[in-house]
């Protein structure tokens, strides 16, 4: 009868396998999180991002665990004119397109891709609050699209050759580009860093789907990792 007692105790003190991640992004799609622990074990504790589509969460994680860390949103943000003690934790909440299940196949189909990538450029003055360029389409959507018949070959010849580790490949294909992690649009920079002056737990750019495929999150969290990660980050976007 002893054995018993013991198996369920050690079984009820050992840590749930996917414990790295919350049990909300676990449930909406363990295959997802399986994929992303180990996705972070091979980055061997260096820095790295995951994006739960389903859950609508971006991670970032260093050795191995999710970032967290208190800060001055003065120091991030130039509109900020006094001190606005804040704290960054990952996960943050992320906002997708009106079309997020599935990932992306083609130009111009407002999804989000999925499949392990890299931040390969990122643009402090644009349309966005900042834009981490993601190296989207990589080898794997190029193989898939070229298996599935979706394209013929040499269409994705100019792809092919302008994909390189660390950089961005050619955005302009039949698979469509420029995907990246941004905030709100740059015209509403000055009204959203008052908020945050007001409130350092606002919410203006995730309350809902309105990329066209991109990541989008809030000033305050893409202000924190355009000065905090470096291009060539891994990132890797799941179901």
């Amino acid at each position: 009868m002893l054995l018993p007692v013991i198996s369920a105790v050690l079984l009820a003190a050992a840590p749930e396998a996917n414990a790295l991640f919350g049990p909300g992004d676990c449930r909406a799609a363990p295959a997802s999180c399986d994929a992303a622990r180990q996705f972070v074990a091979r980055q061997k504790g260096a820095r790295c991002l995951v994006a739960f589509k389903a859950a609508r969460r971006l991670y970032l994680l260093e050795n191995g665990r999710p970032v967290e860390r208190q800060v001055d949103l003065k120091d991030y943000d130039p509109l900020q004119k006094s001190s606005v003690p804040a704290r960054i934790r990952f996960p943050v909440p992320m906002a997708l397109s009106s079309r997020p299940v599935g990932t992306k196949l083609k130009l111009n189909d407002a999804r989000t891709p999925e499949g392990e990538y890299w931040l390969c450029g990122s643009i402090a003055q644009s349309e966005y609050s900042y834009f981490l360029s993601i190296s989207y389409p990589g080898p794997a959507d190029v193989e898939a699209a070229v298996k599935e018949k979706r394209f013929a070959p040499e269409a994705l010849e100019r792809v092919k050759r302008s994909q390189r580790q660390g950089g961005c490949p050619d955005f302009y294909s039949a698979l469509g580009g420029t995907i990246g992690i941004h905030g709100a649009p740059t015209s509403m920079a000055a009204e959203i860093s008052r908020a945050e002056a007001q409130d350092p737990e606002s919410i203006h750019v995730t309350g809902g789907d309105w990329t066209l495929g991109c990541l989008g999150i809030e000033n305050r969290h893409i202000r924190f990792l355009a000065k905090e990660v470096r291009v060539g980050t891994a990132i890797l976007i799941v179901p």
